[in-house]
């Protein structure tokens, strides 16, 4: 699936190509993970709802991912299913003339209606739950009294609230939509997602009062774009003549949408098949889609399903019931460090928000530390203007999603913006695999990176403070002591990825040349429920429920099932391009390349290495050195990681081999352990981060899949991986295609170092990165022209360029005889877990003594101290 990162461009094509593009975008993304339920199951989906009691006790195999029949319902109480029975038919008047445009006339009034009908049957339920209510207390009944809430109950209302069964109901002006009001629209929206062109949604709905003299609308908050006039989007409306077109354009506001409101579940859209007069309300969410079964606005029951759906909608009392998961409003953070404690943040600047309609969706943030205000105890303060280049540990982002089964391929360029700078990150120089619309001046094409647009007063005051799951915390104390900001990502991986980036983050944390993960955890709503798209979804039998709506496609095996995890990352970083000489730019190589083995150490196989997520570190980490182990002590400590896993703990026995191969292991890490040990590193200065496709060793030569997913980007994937990607071989991910990766991202940072001290030839200079960008097939020639074919005195090619092609030269030949060597290993038999340690201690001495040999030629360089 392609999430393709789009750039500005002097002359964008068409809004037709664009829009065609587009859907044919959300199509591919979407996949075969579409289904269809009964109107009654939908709005049980919408409906404000909450855990049942049982919910534990019946699913102690997998508890974070609750399914629909695990909740209690707000739409099923007696009350309310009594109230809205009493709601008379609303008819839908059929347009005389055919076709779209004919139909937002009769939609607008229509749903308008409804609007008003449930607004109406609300304040009747209130009241005849009022009214029981006080009757009940009239006999003195001290149960009843005890029903009333005040603000301080959990359900956030004000006094006055009545329960319908254990819901809590607020008064009509304190509910997520007061009000909701549907318009004919069908002009472009005031922003647009992603550089691409403005949408045109058929008809919108929006809070009346977001609405003021002249009306506009936007997907983003109209503060944010300075459009005071203008209303936020709250739900679209498409009016087409067939499903499949239907769905690609409604995904298109479902990607605006999440894309203004990050760490939400679904987004809705409402579907009118303007040919037959029929009625689907759509449900995006990170898995994919989920709609009603299709109703016709002809028929009684049809008419009164879809005011059901609507009422469920109108019953949202607060965030939760919107999707909105609880630690955070999109401006104020509650992030959780220990069991017991958490700490106050604040937005400060988006790093990197992939926009797409299903997929991991990863969001990347700076955060400003508290306390504030009332809180007496201080932190330093951050920086009036933020670093403009951060770039988050985690923050490289895919150019295919995580729902390929052949391969994972990630956009090389994460947001950053020009030093110094305030603005909203940008993206330059896309690889042409992932570029469209670009220019092809040579220039530096941008892309902006939105803000998170949520308006905080529909969400509560005060953030509360409940229980995460799945959480791992730093050990220690404080965290955070003496820092003023911090990184925050969220995403939504696939269900069997869920605790690939903890698991790694957390084992690997503050070591030599790897992030420091503070904590981890599974994002809950404030009721407690875990934030999941598993109530969406049909359990692990699909067919029922399967909507062929490709009908290329057929039906998936598992639902989608995506939890939204959030992982807070204690460092900042910088890209490598901004490494003002090579003897830096290597320098912070080495680091990484021990902060690999680091991670390697701990357990973890990277698997999605790149000019991502290898970072130089803003500030240095001092007071660090590497840790490297000997042989048998790996062993016994990998043994030692997991005491009660009886079935790793058995894999790793089964991988013993005979004692002259453990010997020739043991003289690697002695001969490594003394020439990092002679480096004498004091201070960390690069780091690897972005966890999300780590592989755990213990179990990696087990997992039926492993031969036949590959992950990485392909601009930095080794030629080894690209050639059985093309010819559809499987073959085993190891420690040398890792090697490769990092090679290929210090090719990456040289060619495109953005702290020049010259101005070479443009055209030599921009036909070698175009080179890179273009001819992944040709990549190995030209890899060796920049290594061995460039003259110490061609003035065409950077000074830059010039001094780092002997260290290039040298790192290329030592990966060379690592292939020679292990040519044909995997033909003589699979690769074992002794065969991974061997390719990564011979990896990463090689690199040691190449830098030996060459750190005093990477000096000739101005600027070197």
């Amino acid at each position: 699936m392609h999430v393709t990162t789009t750039v500005s461009s002097s002359n964008p094509p068409p809004d037709s190509t664009l829009q065609a593009e587009l859907k044919l975008k959300m199509r591919t993304e979407i996949g075969n993970q579409t289904f269809q339920f009964p109107a009654d199951t939908i709005a049980k989906m919408l409906s404000p709802k909450r855990l049942l009691s049982t919910y534990v006790n019946k699913r102690l195999s997998e508890p974070e991912h609750p399914s629909l029949d695990d909740h209690d319902f707000l739409i099923e109480q007696q009350e309310v299913e009594a109230a809205f029975n009493n709601i008379g038919d609303i008819p839908f008047s059929v347009p005389k003339e055919k076709g779209e445009k004919p139909s937002y006339p009769p939609l607008e009034d229509y749903f308008n209606r409804c609007i008003q009908a449930c607004k109406a049957v609300y304040e009747n339920l209130l009241t005849s739950i009022t009214d029981r209510k006080a009757g009940d207390s009239k006999v003195g009944s001290s149960k009843a009294s005890s029903s009333k809430v005040d603000g301080s109950e959990a359900s956030g209302s004000k006094v006055g609230g009545c329960k319908a069964g254990d819901f809590t109901l607020k008064p009509r002006s304190e509910c997520w939509f007061p009000d909701l009001t549907f318009y004919s629209f069908n002009r472009p929206t005031c922003d647009g997602i992603d550089d691409a062109h403005s949408l045109k949604p058929d008809l919108v709905a929006m809070r009346e009062a977001d609405l003021k003299t002249g009306f506009g609308a936007s997907w983003s908050d109209p503060k944010s774009l300075k459009k005071l006039s203008h209303g936020q989007i709250q739900l679209a409306v498409e009016s087409k003549r067939n499903w499949p077109e239907m769905v690609q354009q409604a995904g298109t506001y479902a990607r605006a949408l999440r894309s203004t409101c990050p760490g939400r579940v679904f987004r809705l859209v409402f579907a009118h098949n303007c040919a037959s007069h029929t009625f689907r309300l759509l449900v995006f969410h990170d898995g994919g889609l989920t709609a009603s079964e299709e109703l016709e606005l002809t028929e009684p029951v049809g008419l009164k399903s879809v005011l059901k759906m609507l009422f469920s909608i109108m019953l949202w009392q607060d965030a939760e019931d919107a999707g909105f998961p609880c630690f955070t409003n999109g401006v104020d953070y509650n992030l959780p460090y220990s069991k017991e404690q958490s700490i106050e943040a604040k937005h400060m600047k988006t790093l990197w928000h992939s926009k797409c309609s299903r997929g991991r969706g990863t969001y990347v943030a700076l955060l400003r530390l508290g306390p504030f205000e009332d809180d007496n105890t201080k932190r330093a303060q951050p920086p009036s203007n933020p670093p403009g280049d951060i770039a988050l540990s985690q923050s490289s982002v895919k150019a295919t999603d995580d729902t390929n089964p052949s391969v994972h391929r990630r956009n090389p360029r994460r947001g950053t913006a020009k030093s110094g700078s305030g603005s909203s990150p940008a993206s330059a120089s896309l690889p042409q695999s992932t570029q469209q619309h670009s220019s092809i001046s040579g220039q530096q094409a941008q892309t902006e990176v939105p803000e998170v647009t949520a308006d905080p007063k529909y969400f509560k005051e005060q953030l509360p403070k409940v229980p995460v799951r799945v959480a791992r915390y730093a050990a220690g104390g404080d965290p955070f002591e003496g820092l003023s900001t911090c990184i925050i990502k969220m995403c939504s991986p696939s269900r069997a990825q869920r605790s690939q980036e903890i698991d790694a983050g957390t084992a690997s944390s503050d070591r030599f040349g790897v992030c420091t993960t503070v904590s981890s955890f599974q994002a809950v709503f404030a009721s407690g429920r875990p934030v999941s798209n598993s109530f969406l979804l049909p359990d692990d039998n699909t067919v029922n429920h399967h909507w062929s709506i490709f009908s290329t496609l057929g039906c998936p095996s598992y639902p989608d099932i995506r939890p939204k995890m959030i992982s807070i990352i204690k460092e900042l970083g910088r890209s490598l391009e901004e490494c003002e000489t090579p003897f830096e730019l290597c320098e912070c190589i080495l680091h990484a390349v021990i902060g690999w083995f680091e991670l390697y150490q701990s357990g973890s196989l990277h698997r999605d290495l790149s000019i991502g997520n290898i970072l130089k570190l803003v500030e240095p980490r001092l007071d660090s050195t590497p840790s490297i182990y000997l042989y048998k002590e790996l062993q016994s400590r990998r043994k030692a990681a997991n005491p009660s896993d009886g079935d790793v703990t058995q894999s790793l026995e089964a991988l013993t081999i005979d004692p002259k191969v453990t010997q020739k292991l043991d003289d690697l890490a002695e001969k490594l352990q003394k020439a990092i040990n002679d480096l004498k590193l004091t201070q960390c200065k690069s780091m690897v981060s972005d966890f999300d496709q780590a592989a755990q060793l213990a179990t990696y030569f087990k997992e039926r899949s492993v031969k036949h997913t590959l992950h990485g980007t392909r601009e930095f994937m080794s030629t080894r991986l690209l050639d059985a990607l093309r010819i559809q071989t499987p073959i085993v991910q190891s420690p040398l295609d890792e090697f490769w990766a990092i090679f290929h991202t210090l090719v990456w940072a040289t060619i495109y170092n953005a702290c020049l001290k010259e101005s070479p030839s443009s055209l030599a200079q921009a036909n070698l990165r175009q080179q890179f960008r273009t001819s992944t097939a040709n990549r190995d020639v030209f890899i060796l022209k920049i290594a061995t074919g460039i003259h110490p005195r061609d003035t065409k090619y950077s000074l830059f360029l010039r001094v780092m092609s002997p260290f290039l030269e040298a790192w290329l030949e030592a990966l060379r005889r690592m292939e020679r060597y292990w040519a044909g290993a995997e033909l003589d038999g699979a690769l074992t877990l002794e065969d991974f340690d061997e390719q990564a201690y011979q990896g990463v001495l090689d690199f040691v003594q190449v830098w030996k040999t060459h750190r005093e030629g990477l000096s000739n360089y101005p600027g070197n101290q």
